[in-house]
């Protein structure tokens, strides 16, 4: 036990390898793929939520006719004449 001074930081080294070992294992598993992968389906679903939402504001479907469920014809002022007339 004459030379100890540098056990310490090779047993940091090893188990920041060994760490990194385990976590590569995980992200490169097929299940992990599956569920955060690039084409995953959480992330399919994210994208359509936030580009609904971008579009309109909030996350509600259309009915079955298109319609957002908000809308309201009777509510929105429309002139009889055009613009500029």
């Amino acid at each position: 036990m004459k030379n100890i001074r540098g056990q310490s930081t090779v047993e940091y080294i090893l188990l920041l390898a060994v760490s990194m070992l385990l976590m590569l294992a995980v992200l490169r598993s097929p299940l992990f793929s599956r569920f955060l992968g690039g084409n995953s389906d959480y992330f399919a679903t994210l994208r359509s939520i936030m580009t609904y939402t971008y579009q309109y504001g909030n996350y509600v479907k259309k009915n079955e006719q298109g319609i957002h469920p908000l809308y309201d014809p009777g509510r929105h002022v429309v002139s009889k004449k055009g613009y500029g007339e």
